[in-house]
């Protein structure tokens, strides 16, 4: 996605540090296939976050936007997690619309009666809220349902996920230690570490309603 023209805070070295970085963190969650840090009405099951973001249930109509999304976001609707490979549309999705346009997506499948695990969360355009309206919209929809647990999985080398989520609710409950050095089995091409963390275990955070 091309860059909104403006003036850049930084100076062409550090802006040019600040791009690799970037990049090199989009190739690695492509590799992963993890859930990254979003960048920034229950009979119609619509939720409004702010006048400009709202939230529905995805239909069919929806789904090339969905695997698109998913594509861009992670380079492929896989996913390598807890020892297996799992298609990253899940078993429902909800999709962020803005001004008639599609912004954003959440996937999840429903593990068990009253527990859904979110697979991806992905948003189209930055820093409009939609990761954050997304995931409003399915904790409404948890709640309604009474889904006593939402969780999910994570890496330890993703602070920026890790700082979302639980600054939204979320609570970190237990470590897989080496989960993602066995993933490499299944995807070979999850890269070894990021920024000079290595990238070895899974985080499991959870939201009890």
């Amino acid at each position: 996605m091309a860059r909104a023209p403006g003036l850049s805070r930084h100076t062409p070295r550090l802006a040019a540090a600040i791009d690799r970085r970037r990049d090199a963190r989009v190739r690695r969650y492509r590799a992963l296939g993890r859930i990254p840090e979003p960048r920034r009405a229950d009979s119609m099951n619509t939720h409004t976050s702010d006048s400009r973001v709202t939230v529905r249930n995805a239909v069919a109509e929806d789904a090339p936007f969905v695997n698109e999304a998913l594509a861009d976001t992670f380079g492929s609707t896989m996913m390598a997690v807890h020892d297996e490979l799992l298609d990253a549309t899940g078993d429902a999705a909800a999709v962020a619309e803005r001004d008639g346009r599609r912004v954003g997506v959440i996937t999840y499948r429903l593990d068990g009666t009253q527990t859904w695990e979110i697979l991806s969360l992905a948003a189209t355009e930055p820093g409009i809220g939609a990761g954050s309206a997304l995931l409003d919209w399915l904790r409404a929809e948890a709640t309604r349902q009474r889904v006593t647990r939402l969780w999910l999985v994570t890496t330890n080398e993703n602070l920026a996920a890790l700082r979302f989520y639980q600054r939204r609710g979320f609570d970190l409950v237990r470590v897989e230690r080496d989960a993602v050095t066995r993933a490499r089995r299944l995807k070979p091409s999850i890269p070894l570490e990021d920024d000079g963390l290595p990238i070895r275990h899974e985080l499991v955070l959870e939201w009890r309603l």
